[in-house]
């Protein structure tokens, strides 16, 4: 039933961009990891930011509010990559399970930095 409603038409040619960043960790001494961070725009009607591993809600909320317009935005994690939680800077300075992965303050930064130069991209 979810399905049916509202519909929209999706239309236009598919872009994709990709890149991997270095994401640090807090610790000195740990090597920095790989992260995948990918955007794919299908027309001027729907885009998909996907990120690797499990990251928190903040970047679905943060991302739709930056690109907010006529275009659907869709956040996913779990792509193209799988290291554990990934935290925004404000679950980091909570504490907790989802930042005991020990990632570096610029977390948060990094991937919202190369998030925007990939759509940008596209957008050209």
């Amino acid at each position: 039933m979810a399905l049916t409603v509202n519909p929209r038409s999706v239309t236009g040619p598919i872009r994709a961009a990709y890149e991997e960043i270095q994401l640090d960790y807090a610790k000195p001494g740990r090597a920095p990891h790989d992260y995948p961070v990918q955007v794919i725009r299908i027309g001027n009607d729907l885009t998909f930011i996907t990120l690797g591993s499990e990251v928190v809600v903040d970047y679905s909320l943060r991302f739709k509010k930056e690109f907010a317009g006529p275009a659907g935005i869709w956040v996913a994690g779990y792509s193209n990559d799988y290291t554990g939680y990934v935290p925004s800077l404000r679950v980091l300075k909570e504490g907790g399970y989802e930042a005991a992965a020990g990632w570096a303050d610029s977390v948060e930064d990094r991937i919202a930095s190369k998030v925007h130069e990939l759509y940008k991209r596209l957008s050209d």
